[in-house]
C-alpha cells in the first residue's frame, strides 16, 4: 500500500500515538505529510517532485521519531508475549 495515511490509521490500533508523529493542524503540517506520501512513489519517477531542504529536515525529524515509537510499541508487545 502507498497511501500513507490510510497506513497510518491502519496501525493506530497498535499505537495511538503513532498517529501524533504527523501532525495536520497547521497548512505547512499537511503539506509536508502530502509531500511525505507523494514521495513514496512520485519521487522515484516524476522529474517535477520538489521538497525543499527545510521540509525534508522537518520529515526526516518526523520519520526519526516515528522509527523510535515503533520500536517502542514493538518491543513492548514482544514482551507482553514473553510474560503471558
Amino acid at each position: 500500500m502507498h497511501d500513507l495515511g490510510k497506513l497510518s490509521h491502519m496501525v493506530a490500533g497498535h499505537g495511538p500515538v503513532l498517529l501524533t508523529t504527523f501532525p495536520q493542524a497547521t497548512e505547512e503540517q499537511k503539506k509536508c505529510f502530502d509531500l511525505l506520501n507523494r514521495a513514496y512513489v512520485e519521487a522515484h519517477y516524476n522529474p517535477r517532485y520538489r521538497i525543499t531542504e527545510a521540509q525534508l529536515e522537518y520529515l526526516a525529524k518526523r520519520v526519526r521519531k516515528l522509527q523510535r515509537l515503533t520500536k517502542r510499541i514493538c518491543q513492548a508487545r514482544i514482551e507482553s508475549y514473553l510474560s503471558a
